[in-house]
């Protein structure tokens, strides 16, 4: 059996000849380039492959589409500029670029969306306007090139919690804000937020 047949051996109840040990490509490439034919050519991914390691790695199976939000970037040096524009108002973020890793980049989150009380309305017409498709054509190609060396799972969007809490406005304001916003808002806020993620959590 090679790594993929134990692998899905496993998931599905069977008994594999061998234990199946998998890992993160970009876990094992460190400090090289994480893609598979890079991988590939290292002397020990060869020796540990003839070991028993294998890849997991997750694809997209799904494309988002927003009809109705117009997406703009701009980017100044290593800072990129991210303006969400709706028909009821506009949001914008701001993430910074830190480049030097196996993967290519990594991004920072200088700034987030929901800023004030008429964020919401904002952010709560892009959640509902956003509409989740399958799209199965990154999964498949990729599924083809893993072959037999690990396997290739399915992508999901974070869980409603994440992208209705630390997406919209990050960790320091959930941990902050319901000192100071109960004082200026009282309300407003959990109102708001069960309507956001009452849109959420209808997509999932």
């Amino acid at each position: 059996m090679n790594v993929k047949e134990r692998a899905m051996a496993a998931i599905l109840g069977e008994e594999p000849d061998k234990i199946p040990w998998l890992i993160y490509p970009v876990t094992f490439a460190r400090p090289f380039p994480a893609d598979l034919d890079s991988i590939r050519n290292l002397p020990l991914w060869r020796e540990l492959r003839s070991k028993g390691l294998g890849l997991s790695k997750s694809m997209p199976v799904y494309r988002i589409i927003r009809p109705h939000v117009k997406v703009k970037k701009i980017r100044k040096g290593n800072i990129v500029i991210t303006m969400f524009q709706t028909p009821v108002g506009n949001l914008t973020m701001r993430d910074k670029e830190i480049q030097n890793f196996p993967e290519g980049s990594i991004t920072w989150r200088m700034e987030y969306p929901i800023k004030s009380l008429q964020d919401y309305e904002v952010f709560k017409f892009i959640v509902e306007d956003t509409e989740y498709q399958p799209d199965y054509k990154l999964f498949i190609a990729e599924e083809q090139k893993m072959d037999g060396d690990g396997i290739v799972k399915a992508g999901c969007p974070k869980s409603p919690p994440s992208r209705g809490y630390i997406s919209p406005y990050g960790l320091q304001e959930i941990c902050t804000r319901p000192i100071h916003s109960s004082k200026r808002i009282p309300g407003a806020h959990g109102e708001y937020e069960k309507e956001i993620h009452g849109g959420i959590l209808h997509h999932c």
